[in-house]
């Protein structure tokens, strides 16, 4: 996610700006990154550490928090399970820091289950100065926004596993997916038969214990247990292909 700040000079336009803020928006990048594409919090653990760097060439102020899925809530009216230690801090230019979270037991989580929350880190550059504060400036704020999956202790099999144990149903045009595990299970891609034209579906994340119906991009013909295709995310951000047959529903 990215916001724009816009500073207006002297004789200047703000539309003007922003007008050009648009043709800047897909060339930009984050300079904090995080040095995972998710986070698993064992139960056991008393707390989880991610590593941050800022690989920019300027200081960032940078903001770190938790939500429970609504990206649009802001952080002082969040109420997760979960507390970041030093939640707001300043980062020099290729520098790294180390936030660490906490689980704290006032929001009891399932324990035959995983749970997920989303932690979010915002990145805020330094506002300009001097003569650069009286000309056109654009100031981009970066949030990044990965899964924070809490695990509890005991679960029967294994996260690798999960997306193996996945049970498909299809009819032209739709996939029925069933997750019997414990486990959340993300799958980037799923397509029927060989080639594109028995169908795509977008990227889904499929709870434990959860049954989803999949509306395919493109109408597929009537195939008998077709061979369904799918790439999975694993706990390291690595990707598993896999197929299986489905049954007919």
């Amino acid at each position: 996610m990215l916001s724009v700040s816009l500073f207006r000079a002297r004789g200047s336009f703000l539309w003007v700006a922003a007008i050009f803020a648009m043709s800047l928006w897909g060339q930009a990048s984050a300079s904090v990154v995080i040095d995972t594409t998710r986070v698993i919090y064992p139960s056991k653990k008393s707390e989880v550490s991610v590593r941050l760097t800022n690989e920019g060439l300027t200081p960032k102020l940078v903001q770190v928090w938790i939500d429970d899925g609504d990206r649009q809530a802001s952080p002082e009216t969040i109420k997760v399970p979960f507390v970041v230690l030093t939640p707001i801090f300043r980062m020099d230019a290729k520098k790294g820091q180390v936030t660490r979270i906490q689980y704290l037991n006032t929001m009891p989580l399932p324990t035959d289950r995983e749970s997920v929350y989303w932690l979010n880190v915002l990145e805020i550059p330094p506002k300009p100065t001097g003569k650069e504060a009286e000309e056109n400036h654009l100031q981009f704020r970066y949030r990044t926004r990965i899964k924070l999956f809490y695990r509890p202790e005991g679960l029967a099999g294994t996260s690798a596993e999960a997306s193996g144990k996945l049970r498909f149903k299809y009819k032209p045009g739709y996939v029925q997916v069933e997750n019997p595990t414990a486990y959340y299970v993300s799958m980037v891609s799923l397509k029927v038969g060989e080639d594109a034209a028995g169908g795509k579906s977008d990227p889904q994340m499929f709870a434990p214990f959860s049954t989803t119906l999949l509306e395919l991009k493109a109408q597929s013909s009537a195939l008998q247990k077709p061979k369904i295709i799918y790439r999975t995310i694993n706990d390291y951000g690595g990707a598993t292909a896999q197929e299986q047959s489905a049954d007919q529903f």
